[in-house]
């Protein structure tokens, strides 16, 4: 469909800042949940004029539409299907193909972010939006019953044993903010419990850098964060005055230079070397004595992390793996009934398309690479197309992958394109990905081995030679 060239021609420079820097209600955290999962967005949702705005691109990626952002007239273009919406910044209007609407609150720029008013575009793309004033909520095509359950308090306790422990055994004796304090005790069941779940906390994460993470522990002291690549150097376990273990860990970012000091609530088996990912919650800076390279001595400073979980990078993937493998995507009735005619499919979007590459559906990776134009080297949750693939063996997908300029060298060691095909077992597969240009590391190598892969060790030593 041709969308009509409908668009506000001009903006005062007054207009623009006032869109830019409306009274918002940000005094406290507003969830958004689609389909019973928590959505996590680098600049938090925000209530403007009575509205909810979230960010763009998160929003309409996540409901599956792809998005143009035009930066000189302001102008923001989402598209799913045969629908076309039509925002712009400072415009308390919208247009839904031909049809002009109203909207309570214009889109605006926040931090860097455009944000877009979040009921009209769940409401315009087949969605059903609602507002839960108890949990302060957005529930995109959700009910109730799958937020998560309140805490049982039972550990609430344990925050308090945690701070102490936190003040006694860091250097600078850290005092625990009082937003991270709140943290502990409204989630002191995924922090502490006993027989918590391994990723408790997993899907309440922001993804955040080590760098970010380091630049200012304070940004993220209400904020359960995830933060990735950390190298254990030191660990013990403490034991506090009512019998509380507490695994206190040292780790540098595997980068170099970025230090971290972790207290995770139970006995972690962890040793020195292991690289690991945990979700959790910043509770302050301090400083640890460290020797460099040279054997000098010096103080660097260590941002104090409490983690509810821990885990390594590979069990991470798995658990995406298994989580991606059995979701769906559900259309309102019109766009189901051309699914049933065969017009529309469910992989829509970076997301979509890794989704068809484990699947093993090439008319769809095809369709999404070369008619879409999704990149083939997109990386949505740290998986990129030519993974998935690989770790299900598809030597025809490979291919194709990498016929369209797939990266065989994408990722980390332990989830790149030449790990995964390691993992499955299939000799065909790595020798593609040899002849692509992957380069053999210690994670194919060691998997491989491990596994009793005669054939696909022979191929990596060979390569190395």
């Amino acid at each position: 469909m041709q969308m009509k060239n409908r668009i506000i021609t001009t903006l005062t420079v007054a207009t623009m800042l006032l869109a830019q820097a409306g009274t918002a209600l940000a005094d406290s955290t507003i969830n958004v949940y689609l389909k019973g999962k928590l959505q996590t967005f680098e600049q938090s949702a925000i209530i403007k004029d009575g509205s909810t705005l979230v960010p763009m691109r998160a929003i309409f990626e996540a409901l599956g539409a792809t998005v143009k952002w035009d930066g000189k007239q302001q102008i923001i273009d989402a598209t799913k299907g045969e629908k076309v919406i039509r925002l712009q910044i400072g415009w308390k209007g919208a247009w839904i193909g031909e049809t002009k609407v109203a909207l309570d609150a214009a889109p605006q720029i926040i931090n860097g972010s455009t944000m877009v008013p979040l009921r009209f575009i769940g409401e315009a793309l087949g969605e059903k939006v609602e507002w839960d004033s108890t949990s302060r909520s957005v529930l995109i095509s959700t009910d109730k019953s799958q937020l998560p359950k309140a805490d049982s308090g039972v550990y609430k306790g344990y925050a308090t044993v945690m701070r102490d422990v936190i003040k006694s055994e860091t250097s600078t004796g850290v005092k625990m903010p009082d937003a991270t304090y709140k943290i502990l005790e409204s989630n002191s069941d995924a922090f502490f419990a006993t027989n918590r779940d391994k990723f408790s906390l997993y899907d309440k994460a922001k993804q955040v850098s080590s760098a970010n993470m380091s630049k200012n522990p304070a940004q993220y002291s209400s904020t359960i964060t995830e933060v990735s690549r950390i190298r254990i150097f030191d660990v013990q376990d403490l034991t506090a005055k009512n019998g509380q273990i507490t695994t206190m860990a040292y780790g540098e970012s595997e980068s170099g230079g970025l230090f971290f000091q972790i207290f995770y609530a139970g006995s972690k088996k962890l040793a020195k070397e292991d690289v690991i990912e945990m979700v959790g919650i910043s509770a302050g800076k301090s400083q640890i004595s460290v020797i460099n390279r040279q054997g000098n001595q010096y103080d660097a400073p260590v941002t104090v992390f409490v983690a509810g979980n821990i885990f390594t990078a590979l069990e991470e993937y798995q658990l995406q793996a298994e989580r991606g493998k059995g979701e769906t995507i559900e259309f309102d009735d019109e766009a189901q009934a051309r699914l049933d005619k065969g017009t529309v499919t469910s992989y829509t979007g970076e997301m979509g398309l890794v989704q068809a590459a484990e699947d093993g559906v090439l008319s769809e990776v095809q369709r999404l690479v070369g008619t879409n134009h999704v990149d083939a080297n997109a990386l949505p949750q740290n998986r990129t197309p030519l993974m998935a693939a690989a770790l299900k063996g598809n030597d025809e997908i490979v291919t194709y992958l990498l016929s369209q300029g797939a990266d065989p060298n994408l990722g980390y060691s332990f989830t790149s394109p030449l790990s995964s095909a390691a993992y499955s077992g299939k000799a065909s597969t790595v020798k593609l990905l040899l002849q692509a240009g992957a380069v053999p590391n210690d994670f194919a190598l060691s998997t491989a081995r491990d596994n009793g892969y005669a054939d696909i060790l022979t191929l990596l030593e060979a390569a190395t030679k």
